[in-house]
């Protein structure tokens, strides 16, 4: 007999990260993800969607001996449900289930239902109850590395799982890695370096500026790329400003790229030394004790790894060489420090022109895939993938 509980409880949020204790106990390249990370997504003081009127709930299912077997979470974004339109977009996200059919529909369906009281009438997932940089998408490939901070990793059957009941592909999302010391494509330099002969453009690293300005910067991009893309809403100030406290510790001004022109910011790079180096030695726990192993861990091991975590350009000028001159600066920079590989999550497949642009640089490789599912509630309706992008943008 199983039985399936709402999480609301201390004992059912702790089951709800338990199931991942029980799961991934024995897997080498996982890297468990922070609680209160997770938690401040369901937290309404904490994540302002809940004060758009979105909505998320939680479930965890047990066995006769009150094991858990597995979790979901469905959830409202009210930025992004009705940004479509022919459909009302519901999500579920946070799955992880023991390898069985049976029990993966139960948790498929309750979330069904509860998302189907909310006149939706698609369901993406797995993905965040918040921005597309965190949590999103079903590991299919890339199971021996250990997942990116806050990114996704997951057990080879689950695609099975998300497939046999009825999801279907709604795109895939790549990981490219490369090492930092790459011979740059002559073709690609070539573009790069009539940019950076213009004293219009220039192109630096945050190495010197404040948060502020790069929160600034960062915002004005960022919204002439992506603020009508769909599933994207655009970012306030306060928003741009929050980011870039939140990483703040972790922070390396150097590995932070913005291009100008003429003094106004239309691209940037944004990287971070990839965390979960360190928070691997933790075991998804941030309290006190594991605050001081960090700064332990932090100050002794120094990160060969940074993580590309976003990229963007003014649509403005794509197509202009200034991608490559940024790229160009970027990696004439890195040539100093100690960095030796860099992972850039999120590249989508309908975004061609973004991975041309990528596979372009040199000798790059995808290392991990990620699919994002999409589940018609009419069944009869017919079936289309993400449109293909004209854009150039990471995540």
């Amino acid at each position: 007999m199983i039985r399936l509980q709402i999480v609301q409880s201390k004992q059912s949020i702790s089951d709800f990260h338990r199931v991942i204790q029980l799961l991934y106990k024995d897997n080498v390249s996982y890297v468990f993800a922070l609680k209160q990370d997770v938690e401040g997504i369901f937290d309404q003081k904490k994540n302002k969607l809940f004060q758009k009127k979105g909505e998320a709930q939680r479930w965890v299912i047990y066995n006769q001996n009150q094991q858990p077997l597995g979790r979901i979470a469905a959830f409202i974004n009210p930025d992004t449900a009705y940004k479509e339109t022919d459909q009302i977009i519901g999500s579920i996200g946070f799955f992880e289930c023991v390898n069985d059919q049976a029990i993966a529909n139960e948790l498929f369906e309750v979330a069904l239902k509860w998302l189907k009281q909310k006149k939706v009438t698609a369901i993406d997932g797995p993905i965040n109850f918040g921005a597309r940089d965190k949590w999103w998408g079903l590991l299919v490939d890339g199971f021996d590395l250990p997942p990116n901070y806050q990114s996704n990793y997951h057990l080879p059957y689950y695609k099975d799982l998300f497939e046999r009941f009825g999801f279907q592909l709604y795109f895939k999302q790549y990981t490219f890695a490369s090492s930092t010391s790459i011979k740059i494509d002559e073709q690609f330099a070539g573009k790069a370096k009539e940019i950076l002969k213009n004293s219009d453009y220039s192109f630096e690293n945050l190495k010197g500026k404040s948060l502020l300005r790069a929160a600034n910067d960062f915002r004005s991009v960022y919204n002439k790329a992506w603020a009508q893309h769909i599933g994207v809403s655009e970012m306030s100030e306060q928003q741009a400003l929050k980011i870039m406290r939140q990483l703040k510790p972790i922070i390396d001004k150097r590995i932070i790229w913005f291009g100008y022109f003429k003094g106004e910011a239309i691209s940037f790079f944004v990287n971070i030394p990839e965390i979960n180096q360190w928070f691997k030695y933790l075991k998804g726990d941030f309290g006190l004790f594991s605050k001081l192993k960090f700064l332990f861990y932090k100050t002794i091991y120094k990160p060969s790894k940074m993580l590309g975590l976003v990229f963007g350009v003014d649509p403005a000028f794509k197509g202009d060489g200034v991608v490559q001159a940024m790229v160009l600066t970027a990696h004439n920079d890195l040539k100093k420090m100690a960095y030796k590989t860099i992972e850039m999550n999120w590249v989508g497949d309908f975004n061609p022109r973004m991975i041309a642009m990528v596979k372009s640089m040199g000798e790059v490789e995808i290392v991990k895939t990620h699919h994002t599912y999409r589940y018609l509630l009419d069944r009869n309706a017919p079936f289309e993938r993400m449109p293909i992008s004209q854009k150039i943008e990471l995540r």
